[in-house]
């Protein structure tokens, strides 16, 4: 018994990653396939990083204004209701800032 009667499914497989099985415009269209996947993928990475910034620029700036309320003298629960987060969130993140700000 050869390969291909023992294990006809790999031998499908094997058949299928010969490239002499496909015609010429076949492997241009697998080629151009290929590459828009590449390009679609790198594309989505762009996206994400720059909704990353984007995320990271509006996190500096809700800190910034959490940080002058505090300066103003708003409780943490008073910062917590106007920039709906949780109170212990809150807390955490000021007193960070307030142990900074006395070191």
């Amino acid at each position: 018994m050869n390969f291909a009667e023992k294990y006809p499914q790999l031998q499908r497989a094997l058949d299928l990653l010969d490239p002499s099985n496909y015609t010429k415009e076949e492997l241009e269209a697998y080629d151009k396939q290929i590459e828009s996947n590449r390009l679609h993928k790198l594309k989505m990475e762009s996206i994400v990083e720059e909704a990353r910034e984007i995320g990271r620029q509006e996190g500096i700036k809700m800190m910034d204004s959490m940080v002058y309320a505090m300066l103003d003298g708003k409780t943490d629960s008073e910062i917590a209701a106007e920039f709906k987060l949780d109170i212990l969130e809150v807390e955490n993140l000021l007193s960070e800032i307030r142990y900074l700000r006395n070191s």
